[in-house]
């Protein structure tokens, strides 16, 4: 994590870009044994549990008008568990073995997202 954030903060830095960031820990003030000054910003703790990161994902880009949905953090945390199973699903039917799932790359699960998205259009108009 220090030399991704450390990469965004000196692009920022350096091009004037003014979006928000949103900065992820596992727990609480972890970040603080890696980074000394993160330039006033606070982190948004998840406890390495999925479902809290998804609740401070949607905190922020509410927050920061990133979201145009009503839904709740609820609702994209089911269609997360939904995403899920379709992944399971695709793996099992694929007869792909876990170490086939460990070698995907991230593009391999970009395509998978958006063949998911693409069977689920109600879902992707939501994150719009």
């Amino acid at each position: 994590m220090p030399l991704e954030l450390g990469l965004d903060m000196g692009h920022r830095l350096g091009s004037g870009a003014k979006r928000p960031l949103c900065i992820l820990v596992g727990h609480g003030y972890d970040y603080q044994k890696y980074i000394s000054d993160l330039n006033g910003r606070d982190p948004f703790p998840h406890n390495n549990n999925i479902q809290q990161l998804i609740r401070q994902l949607y905190k922020f880009f509410h927050a920061n008008k990133m979201h145009n949905s009503l839904d709740s953090y609820v609702s994209i945390w089911e269609g997360y568990q939904s995403f899920l199973s379709y992944l399971s699903d695709f793996f099992e039917d694929n007869k792909f073995d876990q170490e086939a799932i460990s070698d995907l790359t991230p593009r391999g699960y970009t395509e998978l997202i958006t063949k998911f998205m693409q069977l689920n259009p109600s879902r992707k108009n939501r994150m719009a």
